[in-house]
């Protein structure tokens, strides 16, 4: 729905982080940030049926830190971890029904674990696992809803056909979402589950 209302973001944000390589071919990275918006835009929802949005403004903050190890075994087994929290607020002392809440679509945690095989003769396994914490759909108290993505399970599968100095060739299969986890999504929908992706990639 438009809001002729709205204004443009007005705010600041901040962030400091660092990277270490450490012993045993092992990287850590680690950032913190913190952002504070005088005139944030989020989205609220405002029906579900029929499906309504509209764009408000309102003073918010959100703070959090990021953190990522990796390690490269040797030339064919490499994986990596990493990990993201965030805690926002919503402020408007006007109205308690929306004071003090979280920004809509803006998860507590989110956590990634992947690996790499690369094999001598072409083939390459990438399986990777993401886990999504809840979210609210909106900044009511009364009548926003949550919504729990939880764990997918992905997984790309290459192998390598031709090999030249000008160009390769090879097959792939992208699979998503191999648990089907058919979890629910705002606006009535629901995450479709299971997936997958078959091709010939050329690179020139």
């Amino acid at each position: 729905m438009p809001n002729p209302d709205l204004k443009p973001e007005n705010g600041i944000g901040t962030d400091a982080g660092i990277d270490c390589k450490l012993p045993a071919r092992l990287q850590l990275s680690i950032r913190g940030f913190y952002t504070i918006l005088q005139d944030g835009i989020v989205d609220n929802i405002v029906s579900l049926n029929p499906s309504q949005t509209q764009s408000i403004n309102t003073e918010s903050t959100s703070w959090g830190s990021e953190i990522e190890i990796s390690q490269r075994l040797n030339s064919i087994f490499s994986w990596y971890a990493n990990g993201t929290y965030i805690s926002s607020n919503i402020k408007n002392d006007l109205n308690s029904d929306q004071n003090n809440v979280e920004i809509p679509f803006s998860p507590n945690y989110i956590v990634n674990i992947g690996g790499s095989v690369n094999t001598p003769f072409g083939l390459v396994f990438t399986p990777s696992v993401n886990y999504n914490d809840d979210f609210y759909d909106a900044i009511s108290k009364t009548d926003r809803k949550k919504y729990t993505p939880g764990i997918i399970l992905n997984t790309y599968i290459a192998q390598q056909l031709v090999k030249s100095d000008l160009y390769k060739v090879e097959c792939f299969a992208q699979l998503y979402n191999i648990t089907n986890n058919d979890y629910n999504m705002p606006w009535q929908f629901k995450n479709t589950g299971f997936s997958c992706m078959f091709g010939i990639k050329v690179t020139i």
